[in-house]
């Protein structure tokens, strides 16, 4: 029998922390003693495994609490095989949240406010959006993150969810009959899409709506590419590009919808997103459209933002099965081979005037 309830840590008279699960129902149990916790699992939903009533396994995250001793759970009978004992610590890392809490002043209802009090937030893009710290002595709201990075917390283990999700994507766009290519994106340094995006903050950052990890829309892809093309092959000019077969087949033209279609690239491992910063030394002068002289006796305003850190992408690229009929691999192809240059010489996202988001592809079909 499987129930949800929340772990409590407790500290003792002796020093020592105990902890002890709710349930939903009300009822309160001690956790077995034989595991081992501490600050950080307070106020953590758990899954608790009971059998007649006793209490055999309790998990966080998909992972059994670490066991005193470094000892887990030794093997449990599934059918006929038996599972191996989980290394302390991975359970420790799995348990290990991104470390995102309530700070400051928050404009959030007061029941939400108490709900949350002393919770960690597993969801970056909630903490980032909805439960923004606002600076009183600046008027504004301020961008911030604990230890100047975090990590994104998957709700599995970071493997299982990104490979997972990978796979499911990889299997509707085999279901829809669609010719694809999946690409892997080597990051080459930090990553900024959507600093210009309407936020709370003064700069945006582009998260999944509902998972919450950065990622790049395909329309910025397709925006990206399409440019660059215009700028390498075109000399800038778009109307020459409109009489390039390839190019109308790719990014279509005059209300023809483009045969090549471009999809959101998730990442493939945990993102980490860093504090970052752009300090302008001259607003003075860019606020008061040119009638004050910049000068070095202007105080810089530093605007910190958050950007992606060492964090590898998938890509995807389709071509509906009738243009390959008519036309081969080519049109196809030829996107590819666009996209990597984009990648490589010109980058995703913005400031790439200062090497920001530049990614050199690898084939993943592999």
């Amino acid at each position: 029998m499987t129930e949800k309830a929340r772990l409590k840590v407790q500290k003792t008279k002796k020093g020592t922390r105990v902890g002890v699960l709710e349930f939903g129902s009300g009822k309160t149990m001690p956790l077995p003693p034989f595991y081992q916790v501490d600050e950080g699992h307070d106020g953590l939903e758990c899954e608790v495994e009971r059998e007649k009533g006793q209490i055999k396994r309790v998990c966080v995250r998909g992972q059994e609490l670490p066991r005193k001793g470094g000892a887990q759970a030794t093997a449990e009978k599934r059918g006929s095989g038996v599972s191996a004992p989980v290394p302390r610590e991975r359970v420790s890392a799995a348990c290990k949240g991104p470390g995102l809490f309530l700070s400051g002043k928050v404009f959030l209802p007061s029941d939400t406010r108490e709900c949350l009090k002393n919770q960690e937030m597993d969801n970056f893009g909630l903490y980032l959006c909805k439960a923004a710290g606002y600076n009183e002595k600046e008027k504004a709201f301020s961008f911030s993150l604990p230890g100047g990075k975090v990590k994104w917390a998957p709700p599995l283990a970071p493997g299982d969810f990104f490979r997972l999700l990978d796979e499911r994507r990889r299997e509707a766009l085999r279901a829809s009959g669609l010719e694809f290519r999946r690409l892997v994106a080597e990051p080459g340094g930090r990553l900024v899409v959507g600093l210009g995006a309407e936020s709370v903050h003064e700069v945006s950052l582009t998260l999944h709506p509902l998972y919450g990890f950065p990622y790049v829309p395909a329309s910025a892809i397709k925006g990206a590419v399409r440019n660059a093309v215009i700028r390498d092959m075109f000399g800038g000019r778009e109307d020459r590009a409109w009489d390039d077969t390839f190019f109308c087949l790719v990014f279509g033209h005059r209300g023809q919808q483009g045969k090549v279609r471009f999809f959101d690239a998730y990442p493939l491992d945990p993102p980490t997103v860093v504090m970052d910063l752009v300090n302008p030394h001259y607003v003075p002068y860019y606020q008061g459209a040119g009638n004050m002289p910049p000068g070095d006796y202007y105080n810089p305003v530093p605007v910190f933002f958050g950007a992606v850190e060492k964090t590898r992408l998938v890509l995807y690229l389709g071509m509906d099965v009738e243009i390959r009929k008519e036309m081969g691999n080519e049109p196809l192809e030829k996107a590819v081979v666009w996209l990597g240059r984009t990648l490589s010489i010109y980058g995703l996202g913005a400031r790439t005037a200062l090497g920001y988001g530049l990614m050199f592809l690898n084939d993943g079909n592999s």
